[in-house]
């Protein structure tokens, strides 16, 4: 016997009758340009954005989903960030805006 769940996520308001004419584009803001280097690294590397997108908050998750590091009100564009105490492997970076909203997801593989 097998079953299978799926997940639907839709932004606010995006669900509507009338599929004619989608949901906001502001809807769900994200910040596309938000690079992070190097990549893979020794457990320190910098984030950057290059839009000036206020405070900022980053969440480091490893893949058992442990939140493993978190930093809140980053005010800069660009920022560093060490997990060099963590084991190697590969982390989700969850980059979050002063509201709490997911604005940018990334990877970084972590070696010695």
């Amino acid at each position: 016997c097998n079953a299978t769940n799926s997940v639907v996520v839709a932004c606010p308001g995006a669900l509507k009758e009338d599929v004619e004419s989608p949901a906001p584009a502001t809807c769900c803001p994200t910040i596309d340009n938000i690079s992070l280097y190097p990549n893979p690294n020794n457990g320190q590397f910098t984030i950057q954005s290059s839009v000036n997108s206020g405070q900022l908050s980053v969440e480091i998750y490893n893949m058992l989903g442990q939140k493993v590091y978190s930093q809140s009100n980053i005010q800069n564009p660009t920022f560093n960030i060490n997990i060099s105490d963590k084991p190697n492997g590969i982390y989700l970076i969850r980059i979050l805006d002063k509201d709490g909203n997911l604005v940018s997801q990334k990877k970084v593989v972590k070696t010695n």
